[in-house]
C-alpha cells in the first residue's frame, strides 16, 4: 500500500471515509467480475482507500446485495450529507466492478438521479457524477463545472486533480489555484516523506501533486 501524504483528517471533515471503504470493499466482494486488477489499482491511486479487511457492512445493517444499500442506506445508516457522499463516491469510484444483478428495478438510476439532484454546490457529488458519466461520453458538462470552480479548500481542490486522467492538463488548469493552496492558503497538513525533506518548496508542491496522483519524476521534470 502506498503511503499517505496529505492528512486525511481534512476529507473526514467532508465524508466518511470508513463508509467509503466499507462500501468498496462491499462491491468488491460481491461483484461477480474479478475485483482483483481493480483492487490492486486503487489500492494505490486513491487518496483515502484502504482495503477494509474486517468490513462487516453487511452484517452490521443487514443488507442482502448492494442494491439494497442504495435504497435504505438512510433508514439504516444515517442521513448525514458525509456518509451520503462516501456511498455516492464509493459506488463511482467502484463503477467497472457493479453488474445488473447487484440490483432490483431502478436501483442503481434512482440514487444517481438523486446524486444529481444535490450535486449542486458540492463538489464531491460532483465528482461522483463526473466518474459515472466519465465512461458513458456524457461528462462535458460537469468536467466544465469542475475545471472552472475556484476552491478555496486544499482538500477539495486535491480531490478534484485525484478524478482527472490527464494529470498534466489539470496542474495546467489549476497553477495558479494550486499555488496559493498548497502555499498562504493551504488548508490541510502535508505530510511530506524524509525523500522529500530537503526539496526546494516549489519541488515539494508538484512532488506532492505528482505523488497523490501517480505520476512520477518523469512527468516532475517536465513540470519543473
Amino acid at each position: 500500500m502506498s503511503e499517505k501524504i496529505i492528512d486525511l483528517k481534512a476529507f473526514e471533515n467532508q465524508l466518511n471515509i470508513k463508509l467509503f471503504n466499507d462500501v468498496v470493499t462491499f462491491i468488491a466482494s460481491t461483484t461477480s467480475k474479478d475485483p482483483s486488477y481493480f483492487i490492486r489499482e486503487i489500492r494505490d491511486d486513491h487518496l483515502w482507500y484502504e482495503r477494509s479487511e474486517d468490513s462487516n457492512i453487511q452484517t452490521q445493517y443487514g443488507f442482502q446485495y448492494f442494491g439494497e444499500l442504495l435504497e435504505r442506506y438512510e433508514e439504516k445508516i444515517g442521513t448525514e450529507i458525509k456518509d451520503f457522499r462516501a456511498i455516492a463516491l464509493a459506488m463511482a469510484t467502484a463503477r467497472e466492478l457493479l453488474t445488473d444483478d447487484m440490483f432490483i428495478d431502478k436501483q442503481q438510476i434512482n440514487f444517481i438521479k438523486k446524486v444529481r439532484g444535490l450535486s449542486a454546490n458540492d463538489i464531491y457529488l460532483t465528482g461522483a457524477l463526473y466518474l459515472f458519466y466519465k465512461d458513458e461520453g456524457r461528462a462535458d458538462d460537469v468536467y466544465k463545472i469542475i475545471t472552472q470552480t475556484e476552491y478555496t479548500q486544499t482538500e477539495d481542490l486535491i480531490f478534484v486533480l485525484s478524478l482527472l486522467d490527464e494529470f498534466e492538463r489539470g496542474f495546467k488548469i489549476f497553477k495558479p489555484q494550486l499555488l496559493n493552496l498548497l502555499g498562504p492558503a493551504r488548508t490541510i497538513q502535508l505530510l511530506l516523506l524524509r525523500v522529500a525533506a530537503n526539496m526546494p518548496e516549489n519541488e515539494i508542491i508538484v512532488w506532492f501533486m505528482m505523488t497523490a496522483h501517480l505520476r512520477m519524476s518523469a512527468q516532475v521534470n517536465q513540470i519543473t
